[in-house]
């Protein structure tokens, strides 16, 4: 529940159009990656293009001593 993620979606140039920090699950289905926040329950879907990088970044439990 306090995981802190970090994900981000570039385009094919590199660019970054999406990004979003939080504590939240996901689930990619074909070019669709669906977010759940966990603390507030809103979702959000995102859709990516052909040639899109999609990047993950789990960065710990909030509140953990690194």
């Amino acid at each position: 529940m306090n995981q802190q993620r970090t994900i981000i979606i570039k385009d094919y140039k590199g660019d970054v159009f999406y990004e979003y920090t939080g504590s939240f699950s996901y689930k990619m289905s074909g070019r669709k990656v669906d977010l759940t926040d966990n603390k507030t329950g809103n979702k959000i879907s995102v859709y990516m293009g052909d040639n899109d990088t999609f990047i993950v970044t789990d960065s710990g439990i909030k509140g953990e001593k690194k």
